[in-house]
């Protein structure tokens, strides 16, 4: 099952992973190093243990397999380096782990593409505008700097973007009409609405700190 992760976080910031400058360099390979740390290490958050002891190698270091980033893998991406097409993969799951490391919040739902369209019809039943829809969401390549490996995007729109999403999500929600109610993916469909929620109190506290404002940035399946 293919599965949609949604992240708050400037898109300026995520693009900068790309050839990152020193201090910010320093910032991303400690959260490398934090979530590809050995399982039963200290601070190694859930399930990230069974990638195994990718940047902190001992004795009884599993083998890595070919999907697992290594650091030189990051060392190439944090200087802008070219990636070599068998390393696509694990580069691109160690800059999703890097953005979610500096995202405000994250989210991630178990949809395929054809169940993220069933999900956009059921909604438009309800009365929900396709331009906030998930279809659209995903139709703006987020140009991050990184060639996605084959069957995967990332997408990106804006905070106000996000905004308009949790507000019309909201009501649909709310208004629990028929085709909300009996979705298959009404559970979807609420988390995803849940967590937009976030948004205006992620942009005001960003507005206060002098920070830019979260965008809604989106890793997916084609």
């Amino acid at each position: 099952m293919g599965a949609l992760r949604l992240h708050a976080v400037a898109i300026d910031d995520v693009r900068d992973i790309v050839g990152a400058d020193a201090p910010f360099a320093a910032r991303l390979r400690e959260i490398a190093r934090t979530a590809f740390a050995p399982a039963g290490s200290p601070g190694a958050p859930g399930l990230l243990g069974r990638l195994g002891p990718i940047f902190r190698r001992s004795p009884q270091a599993v083998v890595l397999a070919p999907e697992d980033p290594t650091p030189q893998d990051l060392e190439t991406l944090l200087s802008g380096h070219y990636v070599r097409p068998e390393r696509s993969l694990p580069t691109w799951r160690l800059v999703e782990r890097l953005v979610e490391g500096i995202a405000w919040s994250s989210l991630a739902v178990d949809l395929d593409r054809g169940e993220r369209d069933t999900l956009d019809f059921d909604l438009a039943r309800a009365g929900l505008s396709s331009e906030v829809g998930l279809g659209r969401l995903l139709s703006h390549d987020a140009m991050i700097g990184v060639m996605p490996p084959p069957g995967e995007m990332a997408c990106a729109r804006p905070h106000s973007f996000a905004l308009a999403m949790a507000e019309a999500w909201g009501r649909a929600l709310a208004e629990d009409s028929p085709p909300v109610r009996q979705s298959p993916h009404r559970g979807a469909m609420t988390a995803i609405s849940h967590w937009l929620d976030g948004f205006p109190q992620w942009g005001r506290v960003a507005a206060e700190q002098g920070r830019p404002l979260p965008d809604l940035v989106a890793f997916a399946s084609r």
